[in-house]
């Protein structure tokens, strides 16, 4: 993949995110589209998800 065509996000999510499966679906959506990254609890009720991959699945 083209480096001009590789994309890099860091994204917050706050709410209720623990205890319902948030992080396995995001997850699951990341295989569908072949991206790469985490997520990760960041204590009380957020999430930080990291995700990379090629610009048109991303956006």
């Amino acid at each position: 993949m083209p480096k001009e065509d590789h994309v890099a996000l860091n994204i917050r999510v706050s709410g209720i995110v623990q205890g319902v499966g948030f992080r396995p679906f995001i997850h699951r959506l990341a295989s569908r589209y072949r991206l790469a990254g985490y997520v990760r609890n960041m204590g009380g009720s957020e999430v930080e998800i990291r995700v990379e991959g090629n610009n048109s699945s991303i956006s």
